[in-house]
């Protein structure tokens, strides 16, 4: 399943990822940053990704960061455990 799509079904807006990284983590991102990692459109620091999961509430290794710019029509940025 994408992180989007998971993020979605936690019922987590952008902008609430957004904060809980600012808030618990000290990274200032926006909401269009987190969308593009989530799409595939750019890459993530370690320390970004892990602070991403854990606003999902899932490990960090539970993300693939096998970062590759997407290909039309593929996931992006999936979690590879099933944490749903």
């Amino acid at each position: 399943m994408s992180s989007a799509t998971l993020r979605k079904r936690l019922g987590l807006t952008l902008q609430a990822v957004c904060d809980h990284m600012a808030e618990e983590h000290g990274i200032k991102t926006d909401r269009g940053t987190i969308s593009a990692i989530e799409n595939g459109h750019r890459g993530a620091s370690a320390r970004m990704l892990a602070a991403y999961a854990d606003a999902l509430g899932i490990p960090a290794s539970a993300i693939d960061t096998q970062y590759e710019p997407r290909r039309r029509g593929e996931p992006a940025a999936a979690v590879t455990e099933e944490v749903a």
